[in-house]
């Protein structure tokens, strides 16, 4: 598994760029977005996929293999392979 931050991170490093993560409780950041939705702010997520960003999302890495017939990569091995065939986001 592979935390968020850590995913931003590699994703980060991986482009040349740096990342900031601010630690905000998932609570607050909620009602923040419950208030900006109310108010009829544009924002880039809605409440409702906010509260699924801490949820448990077990899943079989085995399961997954087998039924679309494909084999698991580490995310900074699958970033590197997809960067490489993107140029817009290679690290300049």
């Amino acid at each position: 598994p592979i935390t968020y931050a850590d995913m931003v991170r590699a994703a980060a490093r991986a482009t040349g760029r740096s990342a900031w993560i601010v630690p905000i409780p998932r609570t607050a950041l909620l009602a923040a977005v419950q208030v900006g939705t109310r108010l009829g702010l544009n924002l880039p997520a809605a409440p409702e996929e906010l509260a699924r960003v801490g949820a448990d999302k077990p899943h079989s890495l085995a399961d997954m293999a087998h039924r679309l017939d494909v084999v698991p990569r580490a995310f900074p091995e699958g970033l590197a392979r997809k960067l490489a065939q993107t140029t817009s986001l290679r690290p300049a």
